[in-house]
């Protein structure tokens, strides 16, 4: 075989050469009575099979699967299209008879060091369809497996063409849909948990096309990502950011930080650090109130990079947000590797609240995890009252999701501020207070005290514990866990308000020698235990002993944390 006909790595047909060779079998086939059918395999994983048994050990398998496809369809019927990707030609009768065989043979390749393969399939290839364009559209149709991890095939149809329309249209588009303002910015609050107010904002992109009216994310994204031309987008969204930051400055309105979401590609295509930090200093806006999140996914591929990325970002003033925490294969490994300042669980978590206990008990240990690690936390797919109830139970600091609110354009977010709809601002002033509230694990009071005394370690677990709030001379009860409700309903006869509310009001004020520990903790960073005056129903005197969490610098209340024992 000519050389210049021959793939360099694998010894098997270039594609052009293979396009020849196919055009050439058609008679070959029809005389047989089979019409021409063209097939577009992808090893499925190849860039992480690359990262963790190197590129030599990836060339090794291609070879395998191209000699393996040579000895199923021929070797002069094969060819290798680019990277991990081949093709080849077969009678449309041979189909059914070679994918079962050639799975099981994959599965063993390379002494079992392989990856599963991916197969799109166009069948009974007419004769105004050239045999690279049948090529690339079995590839469609290979495409649509992106997400299954295991063997298989789909064969291609005419609604893929369709989607294909759909892609090109997009591409065309993009740069018009951005100078003529088709795309838009949404912003979807985000909630601290211990307060009920709008800590932070995610932008999220909205294409409002003249024509096709409004189009998911789904459909533009993944063609951008895969073109290279994300990074046009996710630029723009930046910048879409600042101006309503200094827009609701204008206004009147609070400005919190909003988090804009940047892709892997974005680093491939150009210096996206240096393009936020040119784009945040022209706008005049503090670093610290622009979050950047980025997917789990992104950061797998090139780690030392990424690292090196990251710690650019963070170096420079942003706060680095992991997205989609817990999507993929690598997250705890990742929290080991890369140091970010928020962790956003993957609204997986909550699709499956309701299938059985895994996903609660799952969830709840990450949250103590990324506690113990010193990193925030927010979990997105909120929708219903139990999930805010269990969230806020566990300490999760933020929480994001349709409960509270859609995504809306920038004049709603103004508007719903003037008219103080059901959600407000958080002062900025009073986040640190709040967020040192809201991630208290109340089942282990361990996480205030990380060297705890002797007298206090015996009362470390599932204790009565809540968080109470002094101010002004009165006391509010802003979390408690069950234990302590159920306590305190006991002692004071009636029920308390849901417990997911915060800054419930106490049936009773606590006695005196209570709100006198609660203000020495104002002054002494310690623990203090109250001896209290009334004896418990059953004879038993409840001791509590007192901590202080944290201190509002705006209304100078002070947060104590209780932890209520019982002594003879």
């Amino acid at each position: 075989m000519d050389r210049r006909r021959k793939d360099s790595l694998t010894g098997i047909p270039t594609a052009d050469y293979f396009a020849a060779l196919a055009q050439a079998a058609r008679q070959e086939l029809a005389d047989q009575g089979q019409p021409l059918s063209v097939l577009f395999f992808d090893m499925n994983g190849m860039k992480l099979f690359n990262s963790l048994f190197g590129y030599e050990e990836g060339d090794r398998l291609l070879q395998a699967v191209a000699q393996m496809l040579c000895r199923r369809f021929g070797a002069e019927r094969v060819c290798r299209v680019g990277q991990d990707h081949f093709a080849a030609f077969c009678g449309d009768a041979d189909i059914d008879t070679l994918l079962p065989h050639l799975y099981q043979e994959a599965a063993a390749l390379n002494g079992g060091r392989t990856l599963p393969i991916h197969v799109g399939i166009y069948r009974d290839v007419p004769e105004d369809v050239t045999p690279l364009a049948a090529v690339d559209r079995a590839k469609m149709a290979c495409d649509m497996l992106a997400a299954t991890y295991a063997s298989g095939s789909r064969c291609f149809d005419t609604s893929l063409l369709a989607a294909a329309d759909h892609r090109n249209y997009i591409l065309e588009h993009l740069d018009q849909a951005l100078s003529e303002g088709w795309i838009q910015a949404y912003f979807q609050p985000i909630i601290r948990s211990a307060n009920g107010c709008i800590c932070d904002e995610e932008a999220l992109t909205r294409w409002i096309d003249p024509d096709k009216g409004l189009l998911s994310p789904a459909e533009f994204i993944p063609a951008l990502e895969e073109t290279g031309l994300i990074y046009k987008l996710d630029l723009y969204m930046v910048d879409q950011a600042l101006a309503a930051m200094k827009k609701k400055a204008e206004c009147g309105v609070h400005i919190v930080p909003v988090s804009v979401n940047i892709s892997r590609a974005d680093f491939a295509a150009c210096d996206v650090v240096e393009e936020i930090e040119r784009r945040v200093a022209a706008a005049g806006v503090r670093r610290d109130l622009l979050n950047v999140e980025i997917t789990e996914s992104a950061v797998t591929e090139n780690p030392q990079y990424m690292r090196t990325q990251i710690d650019r970002l963070r170096a420079m003033g942003y706060k680095v947000w992991m997205d989609d925490f817990g999507s993929g294969y690598s997250s705890l490994d990742l929290l080991q590797t890369f140091d970010f300042d928020l962790i956003k669980f993957d609204m997986t978590f909550l699709r499956q609240f309701h299938t059985g206990p895994k996903s609660r008990i799952i969830l709840a240990q990450l949250m103590k995890m990324a506690l113990k690690l010193g990193v925030d936390t927010v979990v997105e797919g909120v929708e219903t009252e139990e999930h805010v109830r269990f969230l806020r139970g566990i300490g999760c600091d933020k929480l994001q999701g349709m409960y509270f609110r859609r995504p809306i354009p920038l004049s709603e977010v103004i508007q719903r501020s003037r008219d103080q709809d059901d959600l407000r601002f958080e002062n900025p002033l009073e986040a640190d207070y709040y967020c040192a509230v809201g991630t208290a694990n109340l089942s282990d009071p361990a996480f205030v005290d990380s060297k705890p005394t002797e007298a206090i370690r015996p009362f470390l677990h599932s204790v009565p514990m809540a968080i109470l709030e002094l101010r002004d001379g009165h006391t509010s009860l802003l979390r408690c866990n069950n234990a302590y409700g159920e306590l305190l309903e006991l002692r004071s006869g009636a029920a308390l308000p849901e417990l997911d509310i915060c800054d419930v009001k106490l049936p009773r004020q606590p006695d005196a020698q209570m709100i006198a520990a609660a203000e020495q903790c104002r002054a002494e960073e310690r623990w203090i235990t109250v001896r209290h005056s009334k004896q418990h129903a059953d004879g038993i005197t409840l001791h509590s002993m007192l901590r202080r969490l944290a201190v509002n610098p705006v209304t100078d209340a002070v947060a104590v944390i209780v932890v209520v024992i019982a002594g003879l």
